[in-house]
């Protein structure tokens, strides 16, 4: 087990010549959306490089005359080093390096090794402790301590015991740096801006609309997951809808460099034929094992598990080029390993249609209709704002007033003043049967083409009216002959539109050629 690593009079860890800027004056988070189609479990468990942040920093510096490094200490731990930009320098860089050797036990141990410590042990009676210097010739997943050539184990005395160091190696970080060198004819003091991009940090829009009778409350969150190992306090916050386009072979993050120490002695001179001749014959004598119990309740969360918070505020969007941009009202804590919650909208009363529809069937078969929401995106409607994309979870008051889930569905960009239709599920009590009367093949120079005439039979047996669409994909090789009742072109095909009583069904007669 691993009792404490002291580190008695630390040194610096950068050198004396050094200027170095240990945290930003200012920081601002913007997010960019990348992957996980709005399910914010998929970003915890991020993969590699998955999600995008551009990290704004204003930092003050002085900067010396002659050649000279500067670190910029508590940099993102997942930024991406080649996207670093320094503005506000009067002087041209002539180096630019990102340290991501990060002080651990593990590391420190590694980078110890050929190096004298002392090792320091207590008396588990007495509680007197004892000193002695030792040389660490192996680790950090053994450590073996030289004692003038007697030759121990850590952490096999059966003692407390542990180790001080007298310095940090050079090259370890206890945070993420990165560092430029300059080469200015006079000193001064600059506030310079610090930009960069950082991995693995995401969000993701969801929104509920609760409806009651012919209109919907809906409400939207902006769910932010920050999955890598720095935390910005007290930050404005962006978030921008659109995905940004990545050259994944060049946009990567540095992996911080971790090393690990082993938590117990290794056993030393056992016969492990032994050991196996006698877990054999255990394995013989034993009686089945019981079933393994129920899992245990989830632990407390730790320092490096997913926390989950939730605060109000978004802005409204703006426009960002192609993009919209999003701001958080005031100021918010990213912090590290979290997931945060962010209000991005919560409308009351907002009217809507719910419009049956179908594909023209292929087949002579009854199908079931498809139910979706239609919505005017407008402040009229008490809407208004541009939507990002996400995920949508429809709900329905019943007649005791529980609510009901009708669905979870993806959910697309929606524009101001533009319709909005989101399907919510399968119609039981609406159907459509297409029904064939004649088939030709019109043979031609260049091509065939296939003249079906026939009919479709939409039915509502509900108690309710209806307002139903027929729908049939916009292409060259499809061209309407004959049809008892004109159509129209929208966004999602042509379209045939009914408005269906309680209990009746409508016909459409058709005559459709289509090219072989």
């Amino acid at each position: 087990m691993w009792r404490a690593l002291v580190l008695a009079g630390l040194v610096a860890l950068t050198p004396s010549a050094a200027q170095v800027s240990e945290r930003p004056d200012g920081v601002r988070v913007t997010v960019y959306h990348s992957g996980g189609e709005g399910d914010p479990s998929s970003f915890r468990d991020p993969e590699p490089d998955e999600g995008l942040a551009f990290i704004t920093e204003t930092r003050t510096i002085d900067v010396p005359a002659g050649p000279a490094t500067i670190e910029f200490r508590g940099v993102a731990s997942t930024i991406i080093p080649q996207t670093a930009a320094v503005d506000g320098l009067p002087v041209p860089l002539l180096e630019r390096n990102f340290d991501y050797d990060l002080l651990s036990p593990g590391s420190l141990i590694g980078k110890s090794i050929g190096e004298t410590v002392t090792l320091v042990r207590t008396d588990k009676k007495t509680g007197k402790t004892t000193e002695r210097k030792a040389v660490i010739r192996t680790g950090p997943s053994g450590v073996v301590l030289d004692f003038g050539g007697s030759y121990e184990a850590l952490d096999c005395s059966g003692l407390p015991e542990r180790l001080v160091f007298s310095k940090v190696p050079d090259g370890l970080r206890d945070s993420p740096t990165l560092s430029i060198r300059t080469n200015a004819r006079q000193a001064g003091r600059y506030t310079i801006k610090l930009s960069y991009l950082a991995a693995n940090v995401n969000w993701a829009a969801n929104y509920v609309a609760r409806l009651h009778g012919d209109r919907l409350d809906l409400s939207g969150w902006v769910t932010l997951v920050n999955a890598g190992d720095t935390s910005f306090k007290d930050v404005p916050l962006d978030i921008v809808a659109g995905t940004v386009a990545r050259q994944e072979d060049e946009d990567k993050a540095v992996e911080p460099t971790h090393l690990y120490r082993a938590d117990a002695c290794w056993p030393t001179n056992i016969r492990w034929h032994k050991l196996l001749e006698f877990r054999d014959k255990l394995m013989r004598m034993a009686p089945p094992p019981p079933p393994p119990p129920p899992p245990a309740a989830a632990p407390a969360l730790m320092a490096d598990s997913m926390e989950t918070v939730a605060v109000t505020g978004m802005r409204a969007s703006q426009d960002l080029g192609d993009y919209k941009l999003y701001s958080l009202n005031g100021t918010t804590d990213v912090n590290a390993r979290q997931t945060k919650q962010l209000q991005l909208l919560d409308q009351k009363d907002v009217p809507f249609a719910r419009i049956y529809y179908a594909e023209l069937p292929s087949d002579e078969e009854q199908h079931a209709a498809s139910v979706m929401l239609r919505m005017k995106n407008s402040k009229k409607n008490n809407l208004g704002l541009a939507l990002p994309a996400g995920m949508f979870t429809a709900t329905e008051v019943s007649d005791d007033h529980a609510p009901v889930v009708l669905k979870r569905t993806e959910f697309r960009d929606f524009s101001v003043d533009s319709p909005i239709e989101v399907e919510i599920g399968g119609a039981m009590d609406v159907y459509v049967r297409a029904k064939q009367i004649d088939r030709e093949v019109i043979r031609r120079k260049h091509d065939n083409r296939t003249r079906a005439s026939g009919s479709v039979r939409i039915e509502n047996h509900k108690a309710a009216a209806v307002d139903f669409e027929l729908r049939l994909p916009v292409s060259d090789k499809v061209k309407i002959i004959d049809e008892s009742q004109s159509h129209t072109v929208t966004a999602n095909g042509m379209t045939w539109t009914f408005h269906i009583p309680p209990g009746e069904f409508k016909d459409l007669r058709l005559t459709v050629e289509t090219q072989d």
